[in-house]
């Protein structure tokens, strides 16, 4: 159709060694060319590879394979976890240079404890160009780790970029951990990191220090908070954006619950 020829959009493929296998973001500018991005999860030896798609002027519109156009201009992030446990998530700018910062979650993995969850932070960075295999964290190529706190708590299922709650020119950033148990109860957890200078480690805590975050209440008779988590824009006009979450219902076997509307995000 006239999209695969390029006119009005562009279709992206995977390859028969690169197939897709896990989610997409659309990241807004990570290059801070003036043009939003893309980036895609892709499959590669059994392992997720976060390709980034650049856009603006130029990066013209064009259909193919997604990893030759990427090789062409733009950036390719090799991990060491399954595509299908590995999503990438846009994250806002956090560090305040204009630039966006690219998420990518690893559930599975070890953060401060087993299976605690993982999220790399790949900072926005002009002319990305290459394959970037994720380090420890790692200031000097842009990366930066967030790490879960408890056991099997798979921090990073849901991640938001909230925009710039606290008028300090640099974003905040939403992360839950829906699986996360407190005293026996499956209560999960929504964690809110101040955006700021960067840092290679940010460790999840129930007890986050105020000028790091904060942790959204649990709420009664509610488990899995968490479990969808999305950016709402400022819903009620105070300049302060809004979150949309949801958790399920303890009283029912079936999974599902009433989508919580959280204004203003407290934690000045």
């Amino acid at each position: 159709g006239d999209v695969a020829r390029g006119r009005g959009g562009m279709l992206l493929q995977g390859t028969a060694t690169q197939p897709f296998r896990g989610g997409w973001s659309a990241l807004g500018d990570f290059d801070g060319d003036g043009g939003d991005d893309l980036a895609v999860v892709l499959e590669h030896d059994d392992l997720a590879r976060v390709h980034v798609r650049l856009g603006g002027k130029d990066h013209p519109l064009a259909s193919g394979s997604l990893p030759e156009l990427v090789a062409q201009g733009g950036l390719v992030v090799q991990t060491a976890t399954a595509a299908e446990r590995t999503q990438a998530w846009a994250a806002g700018d956090l560090d305040g240079d204009g630039r966006r910062e690219l998420a990518i979650a690893q559930i599975d993995r070890d953060g401060l404890d087993l299976a605690s969850g993982r999220v790399a932070l790949v900072y926005g960075r002009a002319r990305p160009r290459g394959v970037l295999s994720l380090p420890p964290a790692d200031l000097d190529q842009g990366v930066a780790w967030i790490l879960g706190d408890f056991a099997f708590d798979h921090a990073g299922r849901q991640v938001a970029a909230l925009g710039d709650r606290d008028g300090d020119g640099r974003d905040e950033l939403a992360v839950a951990a829906p699986d996360a148990v407190r005293h026996g109860e499956e209560v999960g957890r929504v964690y809110v990191l101040r955006g700021g200078a960067r840092r290679d480690r940010i460790e999840l805590s129930d007890a986050l220090p105020p000028a790091r975050g904060w942790v959204l209440p649990s709420i009664a008779g509610q488990s899995r908070l968490g479990q969808s988590l999305l950016a709402a824009g400022d819903l009620d006009g105070d300049h302060r954006p809004d979150l949309l979450l949801t958790a399920a219902l303890l009283e029912r076997s079936v999974r599902h619950g009433p989508v919580h509307v959280v204004l203003g995000l407290p934690g000045e």
